[in-house]
């Protein structure tokens, strides 16, 4: 009777926690101040590095106005819209985003059929914030849950 006995290696992976892997782990929990620290010091230490100034670090960013933000948002509507006629309604709308004019009367100041002047502001009230364009608070509220509602029908149907 011959028996053998054969040897074959079988892989196994392992991971081991090193020092090293925490140390760049803990970058991920420096805040600002303390990364550029670390950055400078490390400049320091190493010739080659070169002085970072970029704006990746700066995480400001310019405050924009209710107004410039629709007027940002137009190019995303797929409607056929007249740009002109969105920023008159855009111009017309106060601070809070209501509209203080009537749309007869804007009808009448710029020269715009009333039906068109209409359309643009509905879709004017598609954008964001939701409600934009309401004559008072509670009109702001009507289109606030009209597109709450919409947009949680959507869901729905899309899940059956």
């Amino acid at each position: 009777m011959k028996t053998s006995v054969t040897l074959r290696p079988q892989p196994k992976l392992e991971l081991h926690y090193t020092q090293a892997m925490e140390k760049s782990l803990q970058v991920l929990t420096w805040n600002r101040a303390e990364l550029m620290r670390q950055l400078r010091l490390r400049q320091k230490n190493n010739p080659y590095l070169r002085t970072i100034q970029s704006d990746w670090l700066n995480f400001t960013s310019s405050p924009t106005s209710l107004k410039a933000d629709l007027c940002g948002q137009l190019s995303n509507l797929k409607q056929p819209i007249q740009k002109h006629i969105c920023q008159i309604l855009i111009e017309s709308l106060n601070d809070q985003g209501f509209l203080d004019d009537s749309l007869q009367d804007l009808a009448q100041t710029f020269h715009v059929p009333l039906p068109v002047l209409e359309l643009h502001l509905s879709w004017l009230q598609q954008l964001e914030p939701a409600g934009v364009g309401g004559k008072e608070s509670a009109g702001m509220l009507d289109f606030t849950a009209a597109a709450f509602w919409l947009s949680e029908s959507d869901r729905i149907f899309n899940c059956l």
